[in-house]
């Protein structure tokens, strides 16, 4: 009878350590490394934009028996109210999130601590390290009015604030000349208080290339 009690005890301890899997957060030792992919840059502009965060992950995070996705938050710079929630129902799949200028937080967001649902052959949790992610949110720029007559150069540079394109001034604006294979700058000067920009341009191929700022991405 003692072998007995010792052999189920044994099985009886062989099951828990089978049923309580850890969760497998970060700082666990592991080869599976899962992430939200999403682009590095957004820029809001008078339409609706769809950010796509899929879920990915490592070799070592497919699943055998089980695949069942995964969740998260895509955290904003602000309030809670510009968080996402996200959902994902298997490795390699899309969550959308939906950007305005009208109504987003610019900065950046950053999905830091989301869980993967993946289990092995033996039916285990599959641990995992979750690698944080980031994309930073800004107004989209643009040039408009763009002219080149009697040797000038001259155009307007605007961004999208909200509800309406505005003059964008004090940016740097570099004027390249296509050379030898590759984009130069040939002058650098800032716009005025009403967006506009001229340079001296004389034959050739030319750009224009504006700087980002803290709220607004460059334009070419």
């Amino acid at each position: 009878m003692l072998r007995v009690r010792t052999a189920l005890t044994a099985a009886a301890l062989g099951l828990a350590a089978l049923i309580a899997i850890p969760a497998g957060q970060a700082g666990s030792a592991t080869s599976c490394v899962a992430w939200a992919s999403m682009p590095a840059h957004v820029s809001l502009g008078p339409n609706e934009v769809k950010v796509h965060v899929t879920l990915t992950g490592t070799a070592a995070c497919r699943g055998v028996t089980a695949d069942s996705g995964g969740s998260g938050t895509l955290n904003g710079p602000g309030p809670s109210t510009s968080d996402f929630p996200l959902m994902w129902d298997h490795l390699g799949a899309s969550d959308t999130a939906d950007f305005y200028a009208s109504l987003n937080t610019l900065g950046t967001y950053r999905v830091a601590g989301g869980s993967l649902q993946t289990y092995d052959a033996q039916y285990n949790h599959i641990p995992y390290t979750w690698r944080t992610t980031a994309m930073v949110v800004k107004y989209a720029g643009r040039f408009a009015r763009v002219t080149h007559q009697n040797g000038r150069l001259t155009a307007s540079l605007r961004y999208y604030a909200r509800d309406n394109w505005r003059a964008e001034s004090g940016v740097a604006v570099h004027l390249q000349r296509y050379s030898s294979g590759a984009w130069r700058t040939v002058a650098t000067h800032r716009t005025a208080g009403s967006g506009w920009v001229s340079f001296r341009a004389g034959r050739g191929n030319y750009r224009l290339v504006s700087d980002s700022t803290n709220s607004i991405w460059s334009a070419t």
